[in-house]
């Protein structure tokens, strides 16, 4: 109590010195390579310990967004205390209205506005005495001594909801080892709102975005996250590496909510412990919560109870979409666990949609799932499954507690019974090398459900066109009949790409080579726009005599800003089809800006 109030009295002194300084703008800068702490107006007056920025923009109600250089900061350290205060309940804790966006070059460089997120990678701490040695296994985190002083919660989001949001940055080495809560949740993030009194949410939640968070630990839960009466947070493109949690939740954990996790990768993460040996959710642990979890990997991860997902305490209806799950391991249920510990309410209904699970493994039983009775468990839980491919070591699923299994349209090893499901080798691309596209052989082309409707501009895994052929097929990857082996000359107007200005449209302009007629081109199917996998919103296919066939077709330009984070030279291509099956692609190169060039813009 004594350190936590050193914590306040310190913020106290560093709000005092900051609110006492003029500031105009909407930007705060930082930067730890500053010759000095400024006023963080530009990245000559840079402030140089992030604790102060956001001091200042939470009493400057113009500031809407504070950029920060590559650099290592801590959240113990201020102008106050330059040399860190070893408080290790300091924390970033993130606002309402305010974006805190890493990745930039910062004071010193050619152009410090340029932002790289590998490049010039931000790094938010908690090794607050710079000591920590690495370990060989996650599952060693919370034992090694030089992490003991390390911070509880190196960012905390709470009470926070959409318009908080935090990108581009890499959190790591956070310890939530104390012996009560909050202090062993949330090492990398803690994220908790106040609940209603009917234990609902008041606020929605952060944006976590374009993020690392990787080797966090927690003596409780979620190493990585800890959503708490959240609601609906948003993880978007984030990497969760090697974090752990001994009770559960390696990567996140989720009590009472739902967060949206689009596009995120799970790698080698570990929820349990030696001597308590009950640890689930190696990657995610659900509490009463229904996350939905679209085009994820979830890649070696492990716990005693469910490799990568763990269900439990009933009402949780957990929904994957597009994911893939590859080598994680466990006890029981290798890729997921399930106990409904509740003697009455609501049982879990997990839901796997388009999914590949391969190489899963468990010791005991449930390659891929279990199914357990709780110390209170009544009520049977509900699993269903569709498109999915399920080729792991064929003990694919454990049903211990008379929980209701419905498999369809889904090549499961061993067989399953259920409508168009099937039993068959998936003929995946190269399994040992993790490459789980479909070959050209593979059964499970154009047999998904033939009812199946994909949603406007739904993409697969990677991020191409859900259906190619006459039906979806099985599994996180669509399969092409052909690669798109004819080149033809693609020209993208204009050249020179204003993010926010008033153009609403970008042109492509795509001629295919002599000898292809304007009869040969699917004209039902729309040019794709990559990165992005964006659909054209109109076309027009000419050829005027002597002359080339040409397709003239216009994007919506805010979806592929939407693709595209970065400003700079940007790579783009365009893919079409021809009635035969054959694909054509042509590739130009554009410029992304923030503002408009002076000299004029898009002049080819």
């Amino acid at each position: 109590m004594k350190k936590y109030s050193i914590f306040l009295l310190t913020l106290s002194i560093v709000l005092f010195t900051l609110t006492t300084t003029t500031f105009a703008g909407s930007i705060i800068y930082v930067d730890a390579n500053t010759p000095g702490n400024d006023d963080g107006s530009g990245w000559a007056k840079a402030y140089k310990y992030l604790q102060d920025a956001l001091a200042s923009a939470n009493f400057n109600p113009a500031v809407n967004e504070i950029r920060v250089a590559e650099g290592v900061y801590r959240p113990d350290q201020s102008s106050v205390n330059p040399n860190g205060s070893g408080d290790r309940n300091a924390t970033f804790q993130l606002n309402n209205g305010i974006t805190l966006k890493g990745g930039y070059a910062g004071y010193g460089q050619q152009d410090p506005n340029v932002r790289n997120i590998e490049l010039y990678e931000t790094i938010l701490s908690g090794d607050l005495d710079g000591n920590d040695i690495d370990v060989a296994e996650p599952c060693d985190l919370l034992l090694e001594p030089t992490r003991g002083e390390n911070s509880y919660h190196v960012v905390s989001t709470n009470e926070t909801d959409a318009s908080a949001v935090l990108d581009g940055v890499t959190i790591m080495n956070g310890n939530a080892n104390g012996n009560s809560q909050p202090i062993y949740w949330g090492a990398g993030i803690y994220n908790e709102n106040l609940p209603t009194p009917d234990w609902e949410c008041t606020t929605a939640g952060p944006t976590i975005s374009n993020c690392k968070i990787i080797k966090n630990s927690a003596a409780g839960e979620g190493g990585g996250i800890y959503n708490r009466y959240s609601c609906q947070p948003q993880i978007i493109n984030c990497d969760f590496i090697e974090n752990m949690a001994k009770w559960g939740g390696g990567a996140i954990k989720n009590d009472t909510s739902n967060p949206a996790i689009i596009n995120c990768t799970f790698t080698n993460n570990f929820a349990g412990d030696p001597l308590y040996s009950h640890g689930d959710g190696g990657a995610i642990d659900n509490e009463e919560s229904s996350p939905i979890i679209t085009n994820s990997t979830f890649i070696g991860n492990s716990a005693d109870y469910g490799g990568a997902v763990g269900n439990w305490m009933g009402g949780c209806n957990p929904k994957f979409v597009n994911c893939v799950f590859s080598k994680n391991s466990a006890e029981y249920g290798g890729v997921m666990w399930t106990s409904n510990n509740v003697e009455i309410g609501n049982g879990t209904h997990p839901e796997l949609i388009n999914c590949t699970l391969v190489g899963n493994s468990a010791t005991a039983n449930g390659s891929a799932f279990a199914f357990t009775k709780g110390s209170f468990g009544l009520i049977p839980s509900n699993l269903q499954l569709t498109n999915c491919i399920l080729w792991d070591e064929g003990n694919e699923i454990w049903n211990d507690d008379g929980s209701t299994i419905t498999i369809t349209y889904s090549d499961v090893q061993g067989n399953w019974p259920g409508l168009g499901n099937i039993n068959a080798d998936p003929c995946f691309v190269d399994p040992n090398n993790a490459d789980h596209h479909l070959s050209q052989e593979s059964p499970c082309i154009n047999t998904g459900d033939p009812n199946y409707v994909p949603e406007p501009n739904e993409i697969d895994l990677d991020g191409n066109r859900r259906i190619s052929g006459d039906r979806i097929d099985m599994g996180a990857y669509e399969y092409f009949n052909t690669e798109p082996t004819i080149q033809a000359d693609l020209y993208i107007y204009p050249t020179s790409i204003v993010r926010h200005n008033r153009a609403k449209r970008i042109m492509a302009v795509i001629r295919l080579p002599r000898g292809i007629t304007k009869d040969e081109i699917d004209s039902d199917t729309k040019l794709v726009l990559y990165p992005g996998g964006i659909e054209a919103k109109s076309q027009v296919i000419r050829r005027r005599r002597r002359r080339r066939v040409t397709i003239l077709a216009y994007f919506d330009k805010a979806e592929l800003m939407n693709a595209i984070e970065n400003n700079g030279r940007v790579e783009l291509q365009a893919v079409g089809q021809l009635k035969s099956g054959q694909s054509f692609y042509g590739e130009d190169s554009v410029t992304i800006r923030t503002r408009r060039r002076r000299d004029g813009q898009g002049k080819r």
